[in-house]
């Protein structure tokens, strides 16, 4: 995966969360639900395997990325400012 998208995801989101923070292991509220918002538009943009995704994203295991996903998943479901900001940060990046 090419650096730059995850560059351009810290652009798109509204999380105040730089790409270093990304990818970094802090457990900060704000830096980990940004982590797990930039897996899930990773995931969903590319297609990439768990695997690629975890080496992107700090050299995380594949299972951390399995939880993320889960765990965004759920709050996706229960939160729908949450959701549109998702859906809208995926369509601009299918349209850059």
């Amino acid at each position: 995966m090419q650096k730059s998208l995850v560059l351009q995801l810290s652009s798109f989101c509204p999380f105040d969360v730089s790409a270093a923070d990304i990818r970094s292991d802090k457990r900060n509220a704000n830096i980990s639900q940004a982590r797990q918002v930039a897996i899930y538009i990773v995931e969903q943009v590319t297609g990439l395997p768990l695997k690629t995704i975890g080496n992107e994203f700090g050299n995380k295991h594949h299972s951390t990325i399995i939880y993320a996903l889960k765990e965004i998943n759920a709050k996706l479901e229960k939160d729908a400012a949450l959701k549109a900001t998702v859906d809208d940060i995926i369509k601009n990046i299918n349209e850059s």
